[in-house]
């Protein structure tokens, strides 16, 4: 062997006719061990059902560019769910790796409010949103939150600035 030739690089390409070879071997693998594949499938499943009925819950605010519209909500009642942010976006880590400390988690809340925008009617809606510690104690029954609509969306979509300064309370009917 020739120790010159050892010295030029190698082309790195793709070989496309591995892969029916590698489909075989999952069919086999499949047929050989269907219980252990119905688990892996049916896990697959209940994920992906419990991701859309999830993502179904999500709170429906507008984007922070298009709520234009400024306005103040008093908080008729406050509610802390179970559901909790435990993710944080690592889709594939298990949940004890990634949650976040105690103090510092934030959970899903029901929060019912008395809109007021100027210039229109006063209305009640409803938003669920995560929130931290810090959030949830901004956010409790009877105080005032600054708040923003989107002026083209659905009114009863609001988006609550719990960080903005708050105004002095309004009179509300």
């Amino acid at each position: 062997m020739n120790p010159v030739n050892l010295a030029y690089p190698v082309e790195q390409r793709i070989d496309l006719s591995q892969i029916p070879a590698g489909l075989s071997a999952l069919w086999h693998l499949i047929v050989r061990y269907p219980l252990v594949s119905a688990i892996v499938v049916g896990a697959w499943v209940l994920y992906s059902v419990w991701a859309f009925r999830w993502s179904k819950r999500q709170p429906h605010e507008p984007k922070d560019e298009r709520a234009t519209v400024r306005g103040t909500a008093q908080v008729l009642s406050f509610k802390k769910t179970r559901g909790e942010a435990w993710n944080a976006g690592y889709l594939f880590l298990p949940a004890y790796m990634v949650r976040e400390p105690r103090k510092t988690r934030r959970y899903m809340c029901i929060i019912k409010l008395a809109v007021h925008i100027p210039g229109r009617e006063q209305y009640v809606t409803v938003v669920r949103k995560l929130l931290g510690p810090d959030e949830r104690a901004a956010v409790q029954r009877g105080e005032t939150v600054q708040v923003r609509v989107d002026p083209d969306d659905d009114p009863k979509n609001v988006r609550i600035d719990v960080n903005a300064g708050m105004r002095p309370p309004q009179q509300y009917a």
